[in-house]
């Protein structure tokens, strides 16, 4: 729910979405229903999720944001995705070297004290290089790399994409979604994925498979 009132530009009386609105789970909280349930079990115990609720527990309308899950690197685990969710899931910060220690230490705190679990295996004391999310970060060169494994993922999408004939539009998204972090480090290529972004346009629904073009795939080989 929003704390502080509707964004800027919403219509609060808009009611296309109604009562009636299912929101139907992704294959992947329906295909893992198991690993679902222990995570809102969890969350549930943290008092971080409420529920589970037979019907609208509110007095107006209500929209349900659908559930996945998606393997975790190098674990037999699964991550949850709940949209609109607050990013409590993972967290990074930056502090002078003098502070870094402290400021770790605060984190820490904080974290029990709203008694939010704090994984080991992610956890790392400060840094002048970390890897986050599949980026290394370096504060002594000031750089951002792209980490060796989703180096790996981003080579193989790519070999896959160039022995493609067609597509749907939830492949390009994907492969949109892809590039866009590979460009987070390497800003030059975001002009190579405008091509793409042109053929995402083309799709007039989720059932249309078009033909991937040459000129696509030859926006793929930066």
């Amino acid at each position: 729910m929003l704390e502080f009132g509707w964004p800027l530009g919403f219509d609060r009386k808009f009611e296309e979405f109604g009562n009636n609105k299912i929101a139907k789970n992704h294959s992947g909280a329906r295909d893992f229903a198991k690993d679902i349930d222990k995570y809102i079990k969890k969350e549930v115990g943290y008092g971080a999720v409420l529920g589970p609720f037979a019907s609208n527990p509110f007095k107006d309308h209500l929209v349900i944001s659908p559930l996945n899950s998606v393997p975790k690197a190098n674990s037999e685990e699964r991550r949850v995705i709940m949209d609109l969710s607050f990013p409590k899931d993972d967290f990074d910060g930056a502090e002078i070297s003098e502070k870094a220690d402290i400021s770790c230490k605060k984190l820490k705190w904080v974290l029990d004290s709203c008694g939010l679990e704090e994984s080991v295996e992610k956890a790392s004391s400060p840094s002048h290089r970390m890897s986050f999310l599949g980026v290394w970060f370096d504060t002594e060169k000031m750089t951002m790399e792209v980490t060796p494994d989703r180096l790996v993922e981003i080579f193989d999408l790519v070999s896959f994409w160039l022995n493609k004939d067609t597509a749907s539009l939830k492949e390009v998204q994907s492969l949109i979604g892809k590039l866009n972090f590979i460009a987070s480090c390497v800003r030059p290529g975001r002009i190579f994925i405008s091509r793409i972004l042109n053929f995402l346009r083309e799709f007039k629904n989720e059932d249309y498979v078009l033909e991937v073009s040459l000129e696509l795939k030859h926006d793929l080989l930066w």
